[in-house]
Order: structure tokens, then sequence, then C-alpha cells
């Protein structure tokens, strides 16, 4: 046994080298000497610095020395990550994930056996991502290293927010604003997947998105209005540890009402036959008896010819829709039209698409708004995936759009090789 934390070095560099200082800086944890030379390895391989610890206190002490001043504003001692390796996730586990995320830390956690309730709660306390079952080391290494990436892009997004010279939303549309103070708009029928679907009227709106209620605010108490950026990291908040696919459907369905006012709106999700599924909808202008009919004609034409849209893709005559959207859509003329996808690791995740009359076109500041979603939803619903199928190398994984039982609950496991 390791009597105390060591930092594993590439050979040929120092600590004071700026090659060194440029790696990044990874803690692992695992009471295994074994467990831990076979990440080391793996790690090292990858180009990171890491620096070991055999208890959760271990760790903390070197996160945090006890030996700093009270004073001092470095909350993590430049720690990006640690990764996590551990037999069970249990409660007392759950409580050193959630310190991490208070110092900063991003966690990935390595466990042999994880039910999906303990990876909901690992999840929910802050762990960037569970790694678990027969996963060889170069797998490993390619989380953390997706793992930090993304810690990176949220600071500097976070950097940003304070930033000067970014420019300002327009004040959101009066009609979304109209709405909002009435709790329930009138007029919108809402849809999702799972029992709840197809079931909702104008007057039960069950399954109808809760716009968030206006507040009066007098006018000396108003500030600049939000950036493009701070809806989108308020956005990635509310949604951060949401793991289930339909609650996530629905946030983002609020998100675009909110933002966008009363608009039919509708989201595809792909299955593995490369087909598209109609997940999740709101209705504001179509037949209500045939609205689901023609939302998945749009599935089956529509979602395969826009998978591959980078960006916010602006349909505002018959033409673009009829060139973008396919034949058999001339319901849809008279209407503008923006649809995008949620990519992740070069894969469509899901097809979003709004529409509304031509005479009512979509506020300004939208598209800008519509690519914040797509880039945190499409995290989040990569985050879902990786919960469900833990278990599986990734070319087994299914997609959103198929049956939830095909699902893997299997909590078989094996050991790490490196």
């Amino acid at each position: 046994m390791h009597s105390g934390p060591f930092d594993s070095e590439l050979p040929g560099q120092s600590r004071k080298n700026n090659s060194e200082a440029a790696r990044p800086r990874v803690l692992i944890v695992s009471a295994s000497p074994e467990r831990q030379s076979a990440l080391t390895r793996s790690m090292r391989h990858d180009g990171l610095n890491c620096t070991l610890a055999q208890t959760t206190d271990e760790a903390l002490n070197i996160l945090v020395p006890r030996e700093r001043p009270a004073t001092s504003v470095a909350r993590n001692d430049g720690f990006e990550l640690v990764i996590y390796d551990l037999e069970r996730c249990n409660a007392p586990a759950m409580r050193f994930v959630r310190e991490l995320a208070d110092l900063d830390v991003s966690t990935v956690i390595l466990c042999p056996q994880v039910s999906f309730d303990e990876a909901v709660q690992a999840m929910r306390a802050g762990a960037a991502d569970i790694v678990s079952g027969n996963v060889r080391g170069r797998e490993v290494a390619k989380r953390v290293r997706t793992a930090l990436n993304q810690r990176r892009a949220a600071l500097q997004q976070r950097a940003s927010l304070s930033d000067d010279g970014v420019p300002l939303l327009e004040d959101v549309d009066p009609e979304a604003a109209r709405i909002a103070s009435r709790g329930k708009p009138n007029g919108l029928i809402a849809g999702t997947i799972g029992p709840r679907r197809g079931g909702s009227n104008s007057n039960d709106m069950g399954s109808t998105p809760a716009l968030p209620k206006a507040k009066k605010i007098k006018d000396a108490e108003l500030g600049p209005p939000p950036t493009v950026q701070e809806h989108g990291a308020q956005f990635a908040a509310t949604i951060r540890g949401e793991l289930d696919v339909e609650s996530l459907l629905r946030h983002a369905l609020e998100f675009v009402l909110a933002h966008a006012g009363p608009t039919n709106a509708a989201v595809f999700l792909p299955a593995a036959s490369g087909d598209f599924s109609l997940g999740a909808y709101v209705n504001f202008s179509c037949p209500k008896e045939t609205v689901e009919v023609l939302l998945d004609h749009l599935a089956n034409v529509a979602a395969p010819k826009l998978e591959q849209t980078v960006g916010v893709l602006s349909m505002t005559d018959d033409a673009s829709i009829e060139s973008h959207v396919g034949h058999g859509t001339d319901w849809l003329n008279g209407h503008n039209a923006l649809a995008f996808c949620c990519h992740h690791e070069g894969e469509c995740l899901a097809v979003f698409m709004i529409f509304r009359e031509r005479h009512a076109p979509f506020p300004a500041h939208i598209r800008d708004l519509l690519s914040e979603l797509s880039r945190h939803f499409g995290q989040q619903l990569a985050r879902v995936v990786r919960i469900h199928h833990r278990h599986l190398p990734k070319d087994k994984w299914g997609k959103l759009g198929e049956p939830a039982d095909g699902f893997d609950t299997n909590d078989d496991h094996g050991d790490l090789a490196a």
C-alpha cells in the first residue's frame, strides 16, 4: 500500500516545465494500488498529469490543504477533475461527489456495479460521467478527456458572461409575455412521449409545459436585459439534474415557448433504424384532431432531411419549406419555420422544428437562443443516454427514439483493463 499521494510525471518532464503546467491536473482516488497503476498508465498515455490518493479524506486534503491560509482564493489547488474509483455508489460516496462539485472540480466515477437509481443520484450530486461494467482503460481515458473538455467549455462560457461587448437580447416578445402572465396559455395543446401523449385539450392542459409567470417590476428596478449566454446558462442549470427524457423535452419546450411566444413546436427523436419518431410537441394552430398525424408525417419526411443541419435553419417562404422539409407538407404553406438539431460527438440526438403563421414572425433574437438551447440540450441528452446504457459498449447503445424497454438494465461488471 502507498503511504501517501504521489505525482505521476511523464518521463523527462519536471513539475516546473511549461508543458507540465499546460497538462490538465487529475486526481485519482482509489483504494486499490493495482487500479491506481492501471488508471495512471491510461491517463499518462492521454497526456494527463496525475496525482494519487487512497481515501476521500486524503483527496480533500490534496485539493484543499489544511495548511492553506484561510484567505486563499484557490478552491481546488489547480485540479480540474477527480477520477473516483469505488466499489459501490453509497451515501458517503455521494457526499464526496457533492463536496467535489462545491470545489468546482469535475468527477468521473468508476464503479463495477451501478443501479439506475444510483446513477441518477450520482449525476444529480454533480458527477460528470459514470463508467461501469467491462470498460477498458482507453475508453476511460476518452471519457475523462470528454469531461475535461466539457468543464473547460463551461468555464469559458461562465467567464464570457461578464465580458463587455456581448450582444444583449431584445425585449421578450410581447405576445410571449402576455401568455406567460396567464400561467396556462389558452389554445396551446401539448403532447409528450409516454402515457401522457395525445390526451390533452384546451381545457385539460395535462402535459402542456407551464410557462413562467410574468412578474410585475417597476421600471426603476429593471437592469440590463439578459444576454443570450445568460439565458443559455440558466437553461443549462435547469436541466443539469434532469435525467428523464420526457421531462427534458418538456423543459426544452418551456424554453421555446417562453421566448418565442405561442408557436407550434415538435421534437423528433432518432431510432437505430435511421427513422425518427415524434417525441414531444406543442400545438398552437394545427387542427386538434389531426395534429399527431401531421407531426408524425414530419417525423418521417422532414426529420431525416434535417438531421445534418448545422446551426438554426430559417425557412421564411413556401419554397424554402418545401426544399428543406420535403413534399407533402402543403399544410405548412403560409408559415415561418425554424429547425435545428442537437448533436453530440457528431451524432444527431434530436431534431427540433417550430413554426407559426407568417403574419406573426419570430423575434429577431430567437435564432441565437435556439442555438444555445441546441448545445445545452444535446449535452444533457448525451448524459441521459450514457446513464441508460452505462454497461454496454458505445456501438451497442440504443437510440432515444426507441422504446424505453430497449434501455439496458444489466448490472454485470468487469475489471478495468489498462
